[in-house]
């Protein structure tokens, strides 16, 4: 606030000042260089308090990483829980559009290094276990652990 108090000020002065050399000016031909000689000595004024202020600033650094972290985790996990979601219900409706009705799905999948989802496990429950089994098999791969169960 200081600051900005001093920038104020020195303002005024300097247009007070600036009206008096113009007053005092003798001749035309001094226009610009009385331009130049104002326009410096005002600049330097008004930036000489907010250097001053610059020292008084800091930045808590660590607070900015630990919120910036929460933030990152809290988004991660928020994204896991979607795409959780959003592939036990594409897995339901890919089973219906093969003629596997009634079937619900869970999914379990984790985050690996360099921000990757991974599928863990998937868990189905339906009405034809076998054909649900290969249609999954072959839309997620042998490397996802698949339990189909049956539900009648």
């Amino acid at each position: 606030m200081e600051a900005m108090w001093s920038i104020v000020l020195i303002t005024c002065v300097v247009s007070l000042l600036s009206g008096i050399l113009e007053a005092l000016r003798p001749n035309e031909k001094f226009n610009r260089q009385m331009r130049f000689l104002l326009a410096s000595v005002f600049l330097l004024a008004v930036l000489t308090p907010l250097a001053g202020g610059l020292h008084n600033l800091h930045w808590d650094l660590d607070t900015d990483v630990t919120i910036s972290t929460e933030l990152n985790d809290t988004l991660s996990q928020q994204t896991l829980m979607y795409a959780q979601e959003n592939l036990a219900q594409s897995l339901v409706e890919y089973l219906g559009d093969n003629g596997i009705t009634e079937a619900k799905a869970q999914v379990q999948m984790h985050i690996a290094e360099h921000d990757r989802i991974e599928i863990d496990q998937v868990t189905v429950w339906c009405t034809d276990p076998p054909a649900a089994q290969m249609l999954i098999q072959q839309c997620l791969g042998e490397e996802v652990i698949l339990h189909v169960e049956d539900v009648s």
